[in-house]
């Protein structure tokens, strides 16, 4: 099993290289676009590259979903190869869960390291295209191993509890099923984000004592509506 694994990850770790190279050949003819702002500078230290930060972030979005398919079913194939025998999930799911998790895990490695190798001054990133050739390289292995390793893990209906009856029948079933199990998280989340930014623009518009006003009642309006929710006054019976 180990040796699988280990196989599995040196499968993600060239593909994903290979990937990440190969999405940075693509992507430098792309940053010409005046669309997207971007433009190729020749310095005397070599040839220097300026992204901003809104184009850095559409192109990595769009290369960590399509690179985390491909390498989920890197990792995938790779597993079927060396265990044929054993029972997995449809590709597609695999290739949909590898998709949403190189969009997440690509930019932040992506963008530290360009933090470490370049430089960034307000809404532009500046770094030497060989640099920034090898940062494609780096995190597009260390991705691609990341998630041909995942992809394998979790293509086996047991390794995540799903046997029997509890697999998912179709790709909708699965897509209702994970909305329900997610979704309400997330929208709490992203309300949470809403609530706060908000919240931050007005005690910075407010004076000193409003601010302190303000964020008094908020806080009291927090612990009442979580107080309300742990009693449940409304379900209690006479």
């Amino acid at each position: 099993m180990q040796a699988n694994g280990t196989r599995v990850a040196g499968y993600g770790v060239v593909a994903g290289a290979l990937f990440g190279l190969g999405a940075f050949a693509l992507f430098g003819p792309l940053t010409a676009m005046s669309s997207i702002e971007t433009a190729a500078l020749g310095t005397p230290g070599g040839t220097t590259i300026v992204v901003t930060h809104g184009a850095l972030f559409l192109a990595l979005l769009v290369i960590g979903l399509v690179g985390g398919a491909a390498m989920a079913l890197v990792g995938y194939a790779a597993g079927t190869r060396s265990d044929p025998a054993r029972e997995r999930y449809p590709a597609r799911y695999v290739a949909s869960v590898g998709a949403v998790l190189g969009a997440a895990v690509g930019f932040p490695i992506t963008r530290g390291l360009l933090a470490l190798a370049g430089e960034i001054d307000g809404g532009n990133v500046t770094i030497p295209i060989l640099r920034m050739a090898l940062i494609a390289v780096v995190t597009g292995g260390i991705v691609g191993a990341m998630i041909a390793m995942f992809a394998n893990t979790i293509s086996h209906p047991h390794a995540v509890g799903f046997t029997g009856s509890a697999v998912p029948l179709t790709t909708a079933g699965f897509l209702r099923e994970t909305g329900r199990a997610i979704g309400w998280p997330i929208i709490a989340g992203v309300t949470a984000a809403a609530v706060a930014f908000g919240l931050s623009r007005l005690l910075l518009a407010s004076s000193k004592v409003g601010a302190v006003v303000l964020f008094s009642l908020v806080g009291a309006l927090v612990l009442g509506g979580a107080a309300l929710l742990a009693t449940r006054p409304w379900e209690s019976t006479k």
